[in-house]
């Protein structure tokens, strides 16, 4: 399948029409998809609307970010990022001891790059 996601940048707002979230580009006010906002029985209230609020945040701002890391094709950013956290763990452990500021940089960058996202080596 070669169809390109929607381009961002990508929010979450609420939308009247469904009484949920709507996450997606705020195009005409239609978004791409709606969160659920409601427990297991259908019933909205305030920990259901605050979780639902949560996860539209997270769908916008992960799409957002993997638009800004490669904007013609952001679904490969995603599928590799766990990928790229292993290598970054490796080269922040394999350079320990850097014997030159090359490697002082990218260890520290790697170092930056884990603490930035919770990740530890």
């Amino acid at each position: 399948m070669n169809a390109k996601p929607t381009p961002g940048p990508w929010e979450a707002w609420p939308d009247a029409d469904t009484n949920q979230l709507a996450v997606g580009p705020k195009m005409g006010g239609v978004g791409v998809c709606d969160v659920v906002n409601v427990n297991g029985i259908g019933i909205s209230t305030e920990d259901t609307r605050a979780t639902g609020e949560a996860n539209a945040r997270l769908v916008a701002a992960a799409v957002n970010a993997c638009f800004v890391v490669n904007p013609e094709n952001p679904l490969a950013v995603a599928e590799a990022l766990p990928e790229i956290v292993t290598a970054l763990k490796r080269i922040e452990m394999g350079m320990s001891f850097p014997e030159d500021d090359v490697q002082r940089t990218a260890r520290d960058v790697a170092r930056a790059a884990l603490a930035k996202i919770g990740a530890t080596p």
